[in-house]
């Protein structure tokens, strides 16, 4: 859908992607455009 690489997380209901800076922004608001109800969020690793 996107072109990045996803993971799912713990029991399958949660699922992430690793990608550039920048784009996790973005990524998520395409995400939301497409899936109505869906919760996509962009958050950062530290």
């Amino acid at each position: 859908m996107l072109g990045e690489e996803v993971h799912i997380t713990g029991s399958g209901s949660a699922m992430f992607a690793i990608v550039e800076p920048g784009a996790a922004v973005p990524m998520a608001e395409r995400l939301r455009a497409q899936v109505p109800g869906l919760a996509a969020l962009a958050t950062r690793l530290i």
